[in-house]
């Protein structure tokens, strides 16, 4: 993407910094259709360190460190170990992590037969269990000759591919093996990746063209989640499928899948105050206050669809606005079609139907201390003016 910016006087953003407030101003030409600003900061948000472990896995590589036979980690807080630098993999997920209490340790060679891509290097040290998420689909592609397979995982699930490389984009999922817990499921996950280059396959970069999902309502849900915090987290608010039902057919609606999954999954996102700023539209993100419980949503929350039958309010907005998606009652009579999973907000009695849907909404869930303020200039409608509030541990926008 190649941006043109103009500085709107000629001092320098060093002199426009404020103790409290506009960081930089600059004005943008952008095509928000294809680089839509509102889902900016989504991107920004990755496992920096992966760089950094990928860069230090290489250079262990280059100089045959495994020749000196030991385990070898890098350690935080001077006990916890973090990355083996014997099969390039964090924590639990490697076979090296944990210490040898003998004065003769066993002599440890090489575990791969071969130097790993940086690719694979990159995708190794990119896999954290500590902040993986759980509910967006992840894939890991390896190919042979002709020959692909790959693994996905989500919500602790696992499911295989494989074929023909000519075939990689009709190939339907199988095996799909629904693990007890997370970490069962990325073990199952580490060792499936581990085997195949030991067999002699290669990890690819996954081409953008494949199916991006294991199955058809399996929703990216964008959580600050990880395999440690789902037992205490999120195990005890979740809801099972039968529950989702019940409510449709105690209340006559049909919830969008997306908003159905998100309800099961996160029954009101208790307990977790991270990703609450969402995108419902090209420009504009809301900050959520609070997300309904499926028991709110039928005592108080279900009575505002007396007022607009054909929405069902999910949630509160920061400045106190309601936040809802469009439904459809099961007569058909209730819900227009086109609006059917279209995210709503309601305030003081001003309701605006936006242009993203719950699968959007969710998916680009954002942490809000990168929150842009982006708002449109007098100059064209594809010129932007984007303000970065320099309150708190924020930073400049990089374009």
């Amino acid at each position: 993407m190649t941006l043109q910016m103009l500085q709107n006087d000629k001092k320098s953003l060093n002199k426009i910094w404020s103790e409290q407030y506009i960081a930089a101003r600059n004005e943008i030409d952008i095509d928000v259709t294809k680089f839509p600003v509102s889902l900016q900061n989504h991107y920004d948000n990755y496992y920096e360190e992966a760089f950094f472990y990928t860069w230090l896995a290489f250079l262990w590589q280059d100089i045959e460190g495994y020749r000196c036979g030991l385990k070898v980690m890098t350690v935080e807080n001077n006990s916890g170990a973090m990355f083996s630098l014997n099969d390039f993999s964090h924590e639990f997920l490697s076979a090296y992590t944990d210490y040898d209490q003998t004065d003769t340790p066993s002599y440890i060679g090489p575990v791969f037969p071969r130097k790993l891509s940086l690719v694979e290097l990159f995708n190794r040290a990119a896999f954290y269990p500590l902040i993986f998420n759980l509910y967006a689909n992840y894939w890991r592609y390896f190919e042979k000759g002709d020959q692909f397979c790959e693994m996905v995982t989500y919500d602790f699930a696992t499911g295989l591919r494989s074929g023909a490389v000519s075939e990689n984009k009709t190939v339907n999922v199988t095996d799909i093996q629904q693990h007890e817990n997370p970490r069962a499921a990325l073990e199952c996950l580490a060792g499936f990746t581990n085997q195949a280059i030991i067999d002699g396959w290669e990890e690819k970069l996954r081409p953008l063209s494949l199916p991006d999902k294991m199955h058809e309502k399996a929703f990216d849900f964008n959580f600050s989640t990880g395999s440690s915090r789902f037992e205490k987290r999120e195990k005890p608010n979740r809801l099972k499928a039968e529950d989702i039902r019940h409510f449709e057919l105690k209340h006559e609606l049909k919830l969008p899948d997306s908003l159905a999954e998100y309800l099961r999954i996160f029954n009101g996102r208790q307990n977790n105050p991270a990703y609450l700023t969402f995108a419902v539209d090209d420009l504009t993100k809301v900050t959520v206050k609070q997300f309904h419980t499926l028991k709110e949503l039928g005592d108080a929350a279900l009575l505002t669809i007396q007022r607009r039958p054909d929405i069902i309010w999910i949630g509160i907005l920061s400045d106190d606005a309601l936040i809802g998606v469009c439904f459809q009652s099961n007569d058909n009579k209730t819900g227009a079609v086109e609006t059917f999973g279209i995210m709503a907000i309601n305030k003081d009695g001003q309701i605006t139907i936006c242009d993203y849907s719950i699968d959007k909404f969710s998916r680009y869930a954002q942490d809000l201390w990168i929150l842009l303020q982006t708002c449109k200039c007098d100059k064209s409608d594809s010129v932007f003016s984007i303000i970065e509030m320099a309150k708190g541990p924020r930073r400049i926008l990089s374009l």
